[in-house]
């Protein structure tokens, strides 16, 4: 006979069961809160598909994320996973920067920026995007056309899937994929113009050669005419010189390399750096091409080197000691000029002989250390005369040179 009190045990353990089945294992056993919504969805302000050209940055596409919760502040902490859709590939279309901020507002806040690789960028923002409790922000996606895109080539961005919003704490709601409308590169062939330097580490001295060559390729299927402008500008931007107006005729599929700028003697400049630059026109006047490229001047320290007239001596020689001073700089230099002679064990022979010479900018002078007629008689041996210019301010040494001789009975 069944008990009241198994009976009890039965019905409450079916309770349980109800329960379980009713609410979920996880809801029974478990005191974890269920978690607030960020919700992601195309911005109503996503602009409308266009054509964009070579060199074009726009806005492509507008993201909404509104938190749903009514206390909790969301955070997108460590930042987005951007996907690029359509027929273009990293070579049409490869930078994705973000921005975010208020619906309402138009100055919006730099997230972060990356560059696709396969189609697909991680973007790891600056500073976390903050929602406040039922807020709604906007993030805008801003991309560009590369130089040689490919003509008819089209793109969108978006957000592929739920795993690829680094968020934590709030559930990820929305229909993925979520993208913006379709672009579509307008990039049909032209003349493109390159500019090449003969130097690879593009650094120059006073004296050096250069060769500056334009290269002009036309992948059209037309002949084309136009005219060439090239130009040297210094760091600041001011120009150096006159610009240079050349006619161009290139036939379709061809290739034209013109000369820039040819020196086998550069000549003195101001020390940094210096830009070549082109532009490539046609016939009505339009900018079809240009490009730039930079070189550095780099400026000489002021030098001296001295030499003499022979290499061994004897009593009774003429010796001739001359020392020239190098001042490639473009300011004026005052420096205390020095000079001894040494024996070959490194002991003073001819006391220092000092004097304060002025070098004007870009120039050389020379002149005696030492002279005689009649040179008198030594030990044998080696023999070492010094040269060594000083500034003046704090005599700190510029330059030092010296040049060894043998004296013989």
């Amino acid at each position: 006979m069944l008990t009241r009190s198994f009976l009890q045990q039965v019905f409450l353990f079916a309770l349980v069961i109800g329960l379980v089945l009713a609410t979920g294992i996880s809801n029974v056993f478990s005191d974890e809160p269920e978690l607030p919504v960020l919700s992601f969805a195309l911005g109503s302000e996503t602009p409308e598909g266009k054509e964009m050209t070579e060199y074009e940055h726009a806005e492509v596409a507008v993201i909404s994320a509104v938190n749903s919760s009514e206390s909790e502040t969301a955070y997108i902490d460590e930042g987005l996973a951007i996907t690029r859709y359509g027929t273009a590939i990293d070579n049409d279309v490869n930078y994705v920067s973000v921005y975010y901020g208020a619906v309402s507002e138009n100055n919006l806040d730099h997230a972060g920026y990356g560059y696709f690789k396969d189609g697909k960028v991680e973007i790891y923002f600056f500073t976390p995007i903050v929602i406040g409790p039922l807020k709604e922000i906007k993030i805008s996606l801003r991309s560009s056309v590369r130089e040689l895109a490919k003509d008819n080539a089209t793109f969108a961005l978006g957000i592929n899937s739920v795993e690829d919003i680094f968020a934590h704490g709030f559930e990820i709601n929305g229909t993925f994929p979520i993208k913006g409308n379709e672009f579509t590169i307008d990039n049909p062939p032209r003349p493109k113009v390159e500019l090449d330097i003969d130097k690879e580490d593009s650094e120059y001295n006073r004296g050096d050669a250069m060769l500056v060559t334009a290269i002009i390729e036309n992948p059209t299927v037309e002949t084309f005419s136009g005219q060439m402008k090239s130009w040297l500008t210094y760091q600041d931007g001011s120009p150096i010189g006159k610009a240079k107006w050349v006619d161009i005729v290139i036939l379709a599929g061809e290739q034209l390399v013109e000369i820039i700028y040819e020196s086998d003697d550069i000549p003195h400049l101001w020390e940094g750096w210096y830009y070549w630059n082109v532009i490539l026109y046609d016939t009505s006047g339009e900018d079809i091409d240009r490009d730039s490229e930079g070189w550095r001047y780099r400026e000489d320290d002021p030098s001296i080197e001295v030499e003499m007239d022979d290499v061994v001596y004897k009593t009774g020689d003429a010796m001739y000691v001359r020392a020239t001073v190098d001042n490639p700089t473009w300011s004026a230099l005052k420096t205390r000029a020095k000079a001894w002679l040494t024996y070959e064990d490194g002991s003073l022979v001819e006391k220092v002989r000092s004097r304060i010479i002025e070098i004007p900018s870009g120039k050389v002078i020379s002149g005696f250390v030492y002279k005689t007629q009649k040179l008198k008689e030594l030990k044998p041996g080696w023999y070492y005369w010094h040269v060594a210019i000083y500034y003046m301010d704090n005599n700190e040494k510029i330059d030092e040179d010296s040049y060894s001789w043998r004296f013989t009975e």
